[in-house]
């Protein structure tokens, strides 16, 4: 928000309307959007706070899609704080879920956070395997563009470990990819 004292304020009047009426889902993904708004403003311990209150929401409702989402979160705010421990649990624990509730396209993303994790540590061949992975699960749903942003995620990798005609290989890969409708 380019206003966060409206936004919290805003944010406020939504948890008590949702709290008011007992509705969880609502309580939950205002906690959520609250956790990113601190998040955005470097408020990490009341953006956790947030992510850990709606995390027990959505236990509660069996929501593991809500739940994920929010450990992915919490995965990118331990990220920010230059956690990488903290970073690869939640990235790994929103992945589990995901996979637990097969949601391919959300499975996608989290084996891509996990590669560029390990490629911002240097771990080159656990960022393949995860890219691969990634890449892998786009080809299965037909997903051009997962197909694209995977291949070129790996002609990265490949840059950054000067593997030159691997990565002009896949870049030149990744022109050829269908567009399926």
């Amino acid at each position: 928000s380019n206003d966060p004292p409206l936004a919290f304020k805003y944010l406020e009047k939504g948890l008590k309307l949702a709290s008011k009426e007992k509705d969880d889902v609502a309580l939950a993904r205002f906690l959520t959007t609250k956790g990113v708004l601190h998040k955005n403003l470097t408020e990490f311990d009341k953006a956790l706070a947030c992510y850990q209150k709606a995390i027990k929401i959505y236990d509660r409702l069996g929501d593991k899609n809500g739940q994920a989402k929010c450990y992915g979160n919490i995965g990118i705010l331990y990220k920010e704080m230059q956690d990488f421990k903290n970073t690869l649990l939640y990235f790994e624990k929103a992945h589990e879920l995901f996979v637990e509730i097969d949601d391919k396209r959300a499975m996608t993303a989290s084996y891509s956070n996990i590669a560029l994790l390990y490629h911002d540590q240097k771990q080159f061949d656990k960022a393949e395997k995860y890219l691969d992975k990634a890449l892998e699960v786009s080809v299965e749903m037909k997903n051009p563009f997962g197909i694209i942003i995977c291949k070129q995620n790996l002609g990265r990798l490949y840059i950054g470990q000067e593997r030159y005609q691997k990565a002009y290989a896949i870049a030149k890969n990744a022109l050829t990819t269908k567009m399926w409708t």
